[in-house]
């Protein structure tokens, strides 16, 4: 009986050193964080209301801007609709998107340069402090 328990053992930890244990982990972990996740998607898309919930801060952060340009496509098939048949119009909301989204733009960039701007001028006055120390 003893040997058998032995042999066993010995069975085991000879498919114990043959096992790639890094590939084991990956798999492991990848199973368990796959179901750790569909789980609670599964539990939030069961609660009444949620995906109203998220739909409408969804439209809400996207309308944040008052840009006359259309944001979903919801608008822009709308708006496609409208200027169907005429083509002037449509230019011209064309012309004014354009204007918009570049206006949007170049504020974002120049926000940008500005705060690149600060921070270089900050580093140069602690380079400054750090060779006068």
């Amino acid at each position: 009986m003893v040997n058998v328990v032995f042999a066993a053992i010995a069975t085991l930890k000879s498919w114990v050193r043959g096992w790639q244990w890094r590939q084991l982990t990956a798999v492991v972990l990848s199973v368990v964080l796959l179901l750790a996740t569909s789980g609670q998607a599964q539990a939030a898309q069961n609660e009444p209301g949620a995906n109203k919930a998220l739909t409408k801060q969804v439209l809400e952060r996207v309308h944040e801007n008052d840009s006359p340009r259309p944001k979903t496509t919801g608008e822009w098939n709308k708006e496609d609709r409208e200027t169907a048949n005429d083509p002037d119009e449509r230019g011209r909301r064309i012309g004014e998107q354009a204007t918009a989204a570049f206006k949007e733009f170049g504020s974002g960039y120049v926000e940008a340069t500005k705060d690149a701007a600060q921070d270089s001028k900050e580093s140069i006055v602690r380079a400054g402090e750090r060779l006068t120390d």
